[in-house]
């Protein structure tokens, strides 16, 4: 059970630049770096159950666990978007994440996405 929480702080931002008619006419390309939402600060206390005293009465035990990764998550996109006639488009995009979900244990993502939209 939770039984205590402090005041948490948490940060995060994105920033992009993007490019109209670069290739072709109605096409974008567009980078964009940003740091998802993180805790920066704060904790919780969290009481659980440890044990049963000889009079059948619970102890409980409080643990303070803090709130704030030890690692910071960063993507970076690069994207690309066109119309291929009047009925259809696509969207190329690559991105890569480093540190996924604030976590260094996880290995960094790589992914290519191709979307092609037609209208009929």
């Amino acid at each position: 059970m939770v039984s205590s929480v402090s005041n948490i702080d948490s940060k995060g931002y994105s920033i992009s630049l993007v490019g109209s008619d670069v290739y072709s006419q109605n096409d974008q390309l567009f980078v964009t770096f940003k740091q998802p939402l993180r805790v920066t600060s704060g904790n919780m206390i969290l009481t659980t159950a440890n044990g049963l005293n000889l009079d059948d009465s619970i102890s409980f035990a409080d643990q303070t666990v803090n709130l704030s990764p030890a690692s910071i998550e960063r993507a970076l996109t690069i994207g690309y978007t066109t119309e291929l006639d009047n009925h259809a488009n696509m969207v190329v995009l690559l991105n890569h994440r480093n540190n996924p979900n604030h976590d260094d244990f996880l290995k960094s993502e790589h992914q290519i996405m191709i979307k092609i939209n037609k209208k009929f």
